[in-house]
């Protein structure tokens, strides 16, 4: 997302999304070493912002995680299970 274009909206969520780059430690989970809902939301949140044009490169841990959160097997299997990956 273009700098001149961010709305207030596009910056908010930039604002949280570096505050939960934060909080994350590498290389664990949120929780910590476990799986838990958290990061499976949080997966879904990175996603969704990828989608509409939110610029996480400054979050690296965040990106981290979705890496290692899409390459659970059970995410895989439900993605494809949903139509969603082939």
């Amino acid at each position: 997302m273009a700098a001149q274009a961010k709305s207030p909206a596009a910056c908010r969520l930039q604002e949280q999304f570096a505050w939960l780059e934060g909080t994350l430690a590498e290389p664990g989970y949120q929780t910590g070493e476990a799986f838990t809902a958290v990061e499976a939301y949080l997966f879904m949140l990175c996603c969704w912002a990828q989608q509409v044009g939110v610029d996480l490169s400054a979050c690296p841990r965040l990106l981290a995680l979705r890496e290692r959160v899409a390459a659970r097997p059970a995410l895989l299997a439900a993605l494809k299970a949903q139509g969603l990956l082939k």
